[in-house]
């Protein structure tokens, strides 16, 4: 059954493909009748064509054979009126020709003005023409036309603002070029203020380092019982910018920097080189906390000493916040923070010649409880009436 419907199948396409061909065929007959007769009339056409230029010829022979005999006549006639018209014609066509110059002058320099925008002679400088020159080629005068055109068109729109624009582009110019002469000027100035400001700051420093430097040796010679201190710049070229270098020779030792001392050595280089820079330029009030921490009995004595030498001289107030018992003995008043209850801190403070006057009355136990304490700190300072008393006493102190 599916080798029937198939075989249908196929009959029925083959019908329809013999239907094609017939119409195919017929198709071909048309066009092959249609060009036949297309060709027919070709052959026609060329045959009434042949016909016209064989007439055409025909009657240019007939027209020149009669303008030939027409010329021959008007030869003659001419020759008579020749001589009588001669000069009215010559002047007329002098005249007319020269109208003509003119015309086409005027539409010349019109169409100039209309395309260009600009007069002929303005044209001519564009175009780089010499008047007195032959015209160059039309080639050339196109392409040099064309590169003019270009350059407008590159140009954009005519802007009608342009010169206003411009104006106030002009006055914004001028107001930056007077504001940078002002900055100008005053960059100049500011940069002879710092210049002299800077050679002030050197001769201040310089000056003062030489303070600073005369007593640090002094101070570092006292302290150490000898030795040398030096006060050294990194870079002496530039004294403002320059870091400081110290270098010390304590007794028994080799010239060494200070990083190289021993702990006590270098508490006491560095309470030198403070007590230098309070000697060169004194300040109201001095804090050292822990100051002596570092220190031995020895040397406890020694800075106590310097202490109070620099409070007699300076009349600074100095106050230590310290935890050495030597070092409080040479204070002129003690604070103590005390601890009683926990939680709740105490503060009493007492001063040392109030208490030796106590203890000669007999409360020397009252005087030792003042002084114990977790922290303690002292204050001295430097005056004449202190310096009386500690005369009379004979126990250096400082108030």
């Amino acid at each position: 059954a599916e080798w029937q419907a198939r075989a249908k199948e196929l009959k029925a396409q083959l019908a329809e493909l013999a239907e094609r061909r017939s119409a195919c065929e017929k198709t071909c007959g048309a066009l092959t009748s249609e060009r036949a007769k297309q060709d027919a009339d070709l052959q026609t056409l060329t045959a009434a064509a042949r016909a016209a230029a064989s007439a055409q010829e025909t009657m240019a022979a007939r027209l020149e054979a009669s303008a030939a005999a027409l010329e021959k006549r008007a030869q003659t006639a001419a020759q008579a009126a020749e001589k009588q018209t001669a000069l009215r014609e010559r002047s007329i066509a002098n005249r007319t020709q020269q109208d003509m110059l003119e015309t086409q002058k005027q539409e010349a320099a019109q169409q100039i003005a209309n395309r260009f925008q600009c007069a002929p002679q303005e044209l001519a400088q564009k175009l780089e023409l010499d008047a007195d020159a032959a015209l160059p080629e039309t080639e050339e005068l196109r392409q040099k036309l064309e590169e003019a055109q270009a350059r407008r068109g590159a140009m954009g729109e005519v802007n009608l603002l342009a010169q206003k624009e411009m104006e106030q582009l002009q006055a914004e110019l001028d107001a930056k070029q007077q504001q940078m002469e002002d900055l100008q000027r005053g960059l100049t100035s500011l940069r002879q203020a710092i210049a002299a400001f800077n050679r002030e700051s050197q001769s201040r420093m310089e000056k003062a380092l030489r303070e600073v430097k005369a007593h640090f040796q002094t101070l570092f010679a006292s302290l150490f019982a000898g030795g040398e201190a030096q006060l050294r710049l990194t870079d002496p070229q530039r004294l403002l910018e320059s870091g400081l270098e110290v270098m010390v020779r304590v007794p028994g030792k080799k010239t060494q920097s200070l990083a190289l001392l021993s702990g006590g050595e270098q508490t006491l280089t560095a309470l030198a080189l403070i007590f230098a820079v309070f000697a060169a330029n004194p300040a109201p009030i001095c804090v050292l906390d822990e100051a002596d921490s570092q220190l031995d009995d020895g040397n406890v004595g020694r800075f106590c000493r310097l202490l109070q030498t620099a409070a007699a001289e300076t009349r600074i107030c100095f106050w230590l916040i310290t935890h050495h018992p030597l070092t409080m003995s040479h204070m002129d008043r003690l604070w103590g923070v005390t601890m009683q209850e926990p939680g709740v801190s105490h503060v009493s403070a007492i001063s040392l010649q109030e208490a030796e006057q106590f203890a000669e009355r007999g409360g020397a136990a009252h005087s030792g409880a003042t002084r114990g304490g977790a922290a303690h700190s002292g204050a001295a300072r430097g005056g004449a009436a202190n310096e009386q008393k500690r005369r009379q006493k004979s126990r250096p102190a400082a108030q």
